[in-house]
């Protein structure tokens, strides 16, 4: 599909659509409270940030932002003249200075007329180093934290924080011997730093014991805590079993960080041989070893035999225009497993829950899958699938089937036999998620711009024109309601479509210049995803004209990584908190426009498939 089709074919599309979500965008921030005006006549000034009654702020610079009205009003900050961007928003980053608060006075003035809005910032300073007397401790006393299940003989490194100059002490167990710890300095901001190797003893995973430590001062007086920390070593030629409770547990390759294999699903089983933090340590023998969310499991009492299963029974294929399905009908209990796309056209399925697998023979026609070749597990490694395929990887996952049986599947391109020059996504599948809603606004632009407001008008645009384009469009939400993450995830995989679009507006952070970033974002977790994330962020990217720099990164976002089955995308459009940015998402003539590059990306990534 040439991109001059697609761009003369959106502008002429006529719309005929129930008007069930908002099109045209709305200024919350400014109907309500609303700006503020001295007297008749005065100019109108709408402050943003900083917001009025904020926390204490311990930063060296804030940034503010802000509306007036008329936009050729001059505005001073404490006195000084401020810049005014086109459309009234002045905003900007500015040094505090002060001591216990600082006093912000904007005033705008027009026609002889001025309005001023102050703003009282209390200032959180670092607080000083605790005094030898009295004892106390920092407010975040011990580290590490959590649970940490070791293996047999591994110390854990333990450092605490309190008042310098005295014995620190810590004990493992309400009974336990009290333990010298090792002065090691002083913390500017945490006062004495204290260490000590711990040697935990050995218990069951759920027997962990409590750490408890105590500053004793110069005259005999202690201070005693029970320490944010549980500990115990695993006994020897011992190893547990935990089940994934959550609908989603995220399988990472590092203790911290969160470099990715995959998802395992709810039931299943994994062998786990150390705790530490958040996280357990899993290792199939022959298979991935990695980390699960401790959050995501349930660890029981007592030791097991775990076996894994041997796939000698029936191995079931099953393919359709799209997707090849591996079911087990034997096997009742999700298998670990880690998906891999090697290339554009190949995948391998690692089954790193079965210990082997018997395949006698190359399985027939699969349409357009075929199975390169395979690992039986025999000789230790993990049995696997390599899958080559007639179109691009789409997607892959694990599903339960009716009977009970585990199904895995690996997904290709859709043909979509149906599909015209006038509908060049005719039978495509779209889920699309406009971010945040209802209690959770997500960023304010400065003039008060609110970006769920912005997501839901560009995803009611956005529908209409992949609609007109063929596609068959489902919305996570239509209205200003709350969603949280995980159902947006559960609602799309109940959906399977065949594309997963969230759409979102950047913001920097509270002390950075508002003018240092700028312009679209398109991001991936998998990298079936990535070639849908260029293509519309190229499209994007031109909408803006020369300069603006084509970005697109693999990012950690919730819902890109727990979708999986198909190309899934989170696009920041535009940053909120950058003036010429809100400007152009202030009107809805340029929220169509961002829309239309969206959809002209989708059209351009499916037609260079076809």
């Amino acid at each position: 599909m040439r991109a001059s089709f697609i761009i003369l074919f959106l502008i002429s599309c006529s719309f005929a659509y129930p008007q069930s979500m908002p099109l045209e965008i709305r200024e919350r921030l400014w109907e309500k409270p609303g700006p503020v005006q001295s007297q008749p006549g005065a100019p109108r000034v709408l402050l943003v940030a900083p917001e009025r009654g904020m926390s204490p702020y311990g930063g060296r610079e804030l940034r503010y932002g802000g509306r007036v009205e008329p936009e050729n009003a001059r505005i001073t900050l404490n006195g000084r003249s401020i810049k005014v961007w086109p459309g009234g928003v002045f905003t900007g980053v500015e040094r505090i200075s002060g001591s216990g608060s600082a006093r912000w006075v904007f005033r705008a003035t027009a026609g002889g007329l001025s309005t001023t809005v102050e703003r009282t910032i209390p200032i959180a300073r670092p607080a000083p180093a605790p005094k030898p007397w009295p004892l106390s401790f920092y407010s975040v006393p011990v580290s590490p934290g959590g649970q940490y299940w070791l293996p047999p003989g591994e110390k854990l490194p333990v450092t605490v924080y309190g008042s310098p100059g005295q014995r620190a002490q810590a004990r493992i167990g309400e009974n336990g011997e009290w333990l010298e710890m090792q002065p090691d300095g002083e913390d500017a901001r945490r006062g004495g730093v204290y260490t000590i190797d711990l040697e935990p003893p050995p218990v069951r995973p759920s027997q962990l014991a409590q750490v408890y430590v105590r500053l004793v001062g110069q005259g005999g007086e202690t201070l005693e805590i029970t320490a944010p920390l549980r500990v115990g070593s695993r006994p020897q030629e011992q190893f547990f079993v935990a089940r994934v409770e959550a609908d989603f547990g995220s399988y990472l390759l590092e203790p911290t960080g969160w470099t990715r294999w995959g998802n395992q699903v709810r039931d299943t089983l994994a062998p786990f041989f150390e705790v530490r933090g958040d996280r357990i340590f899993v290792d199939f023998d022959h298979g991935r070893r990695g980390w699960l969310e401790l959050s995501a499991v349930r660890m029981p009492a007592e030791p097991r035999k775990f076996l894994l299963p041997d796939l000698a029974g029936r191995l079931d294929f099953e393919p359709d225009r799209q997707a090849l399905r591996l079911t087990l009908p034997a096997q009742k209990q999700p298998l670990a497993f880690v998906f891999e796309q090697e290339a554009t056209n190949h995948a391998r399925l690692n089954l790193i829950g079965a210990s082997s697998l018997v395949l006698s023979k190359k399985p027939g026609d699969l349409g357009p899958f075929s199975i390169d070749s395979w690992t039986s597990g025999s000789m230790g490694e993990t049995p696997a699938f390599d899958f080559a395929i007639g179109r691009p990887v789409w997607g892959y996952g694990i599903e339960t089937e009716p009977d009970g049986a585990i199904s895995y599947f690996v997904r290709a391109a859709p043909a979509l036999p149906n599909a015209t020059a006038a509908r060049p996504l005719a039978g495509l599948r779209i889920m699309l998620d406009a971010g945040h809603g209802g209690r959770d606004s997500g960023a304010l632009g400065p003039s008060g711009l609110a970006e769920s407001d912005v997501n839901l008008v560009e995803a009611a645009w956005l529908e209409r024109y992949l609609n007109d384009m063929g596609a068959e469009v489902l919305q996570i939400r239509r209205g200003d309601d709350y969603v949280a993450l995980d159902q947006r995830v559960v609602d799309t995989l109940d959906y399977d479509p065949d594309l997963f679009i969230s759409l979102h507006h950047n913001s920097i952070s509270e002390n950075a210049d508002p003018t240092d970033e700028r312009g679209p974002i398109a991001f991936y977790h998998y990298e079936h995803s990535r070639p849908l994330a260029d293509a519309i962020e190229t499209q994007l990217v031109e909408l803006l004209g020369p300069g603006m720099q084509h970005k697109t990164q693999p990012q950690n976002f919730r819902v890109n990584r727990n979708i999986s089955p198909c190309p899934s995308v989170l696009i920041e459009t535009a940053y909120l908190s950058n003036p010429q940015d809100e400007l152009r998402l202030r009107q809805t003539e340029w929220i169509r426009k961002d829309a239309e590059a969206i959809a002209r990306g989708v059209a351009n990534y499916i037609g260079s498939i076809r």
